[in-house]
């Protein structure tokens, strides 16, 4: 069966499943299995105002923590 895998920026995401197809999914702290580059680790702006690991531009509550309490929702 050829053809069913396809992942043109070799990160480990299937391009249909691929947010970023032809960029890498950087695997640093901020893992989201998105398929983007999540350009934290290069961005020492970036800012994470209340520290739970979700950056202030992507967290919908930018000055309260996520909690973490089991219910896996990322929005900060």
């Amino acid at each position: 069966m050829s053809g069913w895998w396809h992942d043109a920026d070799s990160d480990g995401i299937q391009d249909h499943l691929d947010n970023c197809p032809t960029l890498r999914e950087t695997y640093n702290k901020f893992q989201d299995d998105d398929g983007c580059p999540d350009f934290i680790a290069d961005n020492k702006l970036t800012a994470d105002t209340d520290g739970d690991g979700i950056v202030d531009y992507l967290d919908l509550c930018p000055t309260q923590p996520e909690t973490f309490n089991g219910f896996l929702d990322g929005d900060g």
